[in-house]
């Protein structure tokens, strides 16, 4: 079967998902070294993760 856009796309934001999924799970579970705040350190995947929800909703 072959893959359309639409199936991209929400691979793309399943993936981008779980990366930020992975940051959150590192932040509570390992906490963040001296001097990094949180929302700094999600930012990059939880931007990513938006963007590709946009993108699919669109």
């Amino acid at each position: 079967m072959a893959r359309t856009e639409a199936d991209a796309g929400t691979l793309a934001a399943r993936h981008a998902a779980h990366a930020h999924f992975l940051d959150l799970n590192r932040t509570v579970w390992r906490c963040l070294p001296d001097g990094d705040r949180v929302r700094d350190y999600l930012e990059v995947n939880r931007s990513a993760f938006l963007d590709a929800v946009r993108e699919v909703m669109e």
